[in-house]
């Protein structure tokens, strides 16, 4: 029985593992989708801009570098 918790305990490090690692990925994503929203603060843009404003994209790119910094 104890066998069975160690792999159950296993298995759930590994996906939490895996869930980090993805949550870090989508944070540290510049990605261009264009969903009709900014990027960074979320209001309405049009359907070919990614960001509302030359701010936004600036606040984005330095929020994405510091967490870099900081290993996330």
């Amino acid at each position: 029985m104890e066998r069975l918790a160690d792999e159950n305990d296993v298995a759930s490090m590994l996906e939490e593992q895996d869930r980090e690692a993805r949550i870090a990925a989508a944070r540290n994503s510049t990605s261009s989708v264009r969903t009709g929203f900014c990027a960074w603060c979320t209001d309405s843009v049009p359907a070919t801009a990614l960001y509302c404003t030359s701010e936004c994209r600036e606040d984005h790119s330095k929020a994405i570098w510091a967490s870099k910094q900081k290993g996330r």
